[in-house]
């Protein structure tokens, strides 16, 4: 059983009815509330960014800890661009960056599906880092499935 899914979730409400809704219950304008259902807020929403430069990198979305939860695992980082000195830290290889927008509660359960979700993601970039099977493992992160389903 995998702990992230790499499906795109279905909107709650239509791009017009999101757009002029609301943001947040009681938060000022442009506070930042997905348009997916509550249950699809809670999953471990896995995006595959960096494709285009080479540097691979699986962005791991969630509200399980009570706040928007961004995980940005990183893979070997084979192009060797660098970006601004500012940003330096985000194209290291193999590092991780956790960011929230407040603060985050976790049950042992939970830290330990934070720990599961970032595995995950480091073995879904092995495969993409190698050149095997990197075109295979695209095509199945880009189809909604997950990379480590089966061998690619």
């Amino acid at each position: 059983m995998f702990i992230l899914t790499f499906a795109k979730p279905k909107k709650a409400m239509s791009s017009e009815d999101y757009a002029n809704s609301t943001a947040a219950d009681g938060a000022p304008p442009g506070c930042y509330t997905g348009n997916m259902s509550k249950e699809a807020r809670l999953l471990w929403k896995a995006k595959l960014v960096g494709s285009r430069s080479g540097n691979h990198q699986i962005e791991i979305r969630t509200t399980s800890p009570r706040s928007n939860l961004v995980v940005v695992v990183n893979g070997a980082m084979l192009s060797g661009k660098r970006v601004k000195s500012w940003d330096r830290l985000l194209l290291q290889p193999f590092s991780v960056k956790i960011s929230a927008n407040g603060p985050t509660f976790y049950t042992p359960d939970l830290w330990e599906t934070l720990q599961k979700a970032v595995e995950e993601a480091r073995g879904a970039l092995l495969l993409l880092d190698a050149e095997d099977t990197r075109t295979a493992t695209l095509k199945r992160i880009q189809g909604g499935e997950h990379p480590l389903g089966s061998t690619p």
